[in-house]
This record gives C-alpha cells, sequence and structure tokens, in this order.
C-alpha cells in the first residue's frame, strides 16, 4: 500500500505502478519544463517498534531535481518479512514543501 497525504491508498504492485504513472503523466503547467534527474536522499530512519513479524520506521526525505532541493518531507513505513527479506507493506509519504520553481509540484 502506497498513500499520499490526502489522497486514496493505492494497494498491490499494479495499482501502485498505474497510479504513480498517471500521477507523473497528468497534466502539467506547459511552461515548466521535465526534470533531467531525480535522486531521492532518505535520513534519520528511526525504526519506532519492531518485532518477529513488523517493523514500523520513519524517516526523512529530500528530493534533489535540475533545480536544487525539489521537495522534501516524511516516510511513515510499515515492513514485514518475506520468504528472505523484509518487504514494505505500506508506505504513507507526507510531503512538507516545494522548492519555488518545483518540477514535480502538483
Amino acid at each position: 500500500m502506497l498513500q499520499f497525504d490526502g489522497s486514496e491508498p493505492l494497494t498491490g504492485p499494479d495499482e501502485i505502478r498505474a497510479g504513480l504513472a498517471a500521477q507523473l503523466s497528468g497534466p502539467r503547467d506547459p511552461g515548466r519544463r521535465m526534470p533531467t534527474h531525480v535522486r531521492h536522499y532518505v535520513s534519520s530512519i528511526r525504526f519506532a517498534a519492531v518485532s518477529a513479524d513488523r517493523a514500523e520506521v520513519s524517516s526523512y526525505f529530500a528530493v534533489h531535481t535540475d533545480v536544487g532541493r525539489d521537495h522534501w518531507g516524511r516516510y511513515r513505513d510499515v515492513l514485514v518479512p518475506g520468504a528472505d527479506r523484509w518487504l514494505f507493506a505500506s508506505r504513507r509519504i507526507k510531503v512538507d514543501g516545494f522548492a519555488p520553481g518545483s518540477l514535480m509540484a502538483p
């Protein structure tokens, strides 16, 4: 499950893929260019609760594009064990701000 603050959750890989593709290809200001690169930096990772079958994790992110720091915010994740690795059960995304001239602002 992937949920942006203020939107309906996207559930399952196909729905998440389709939802992200729709968001990236949606209507844009024709004067705003597409970014040539997008870099995500994640920091302040905090494991709030960990058990054998679940981990609750919070972190902060900053996204850089051609304009420099483009937008930033918080992730709230729940991970569950898979066969040989931990998997995301859910991710909630809260964007705290967009830079002036952001290439990715709604």
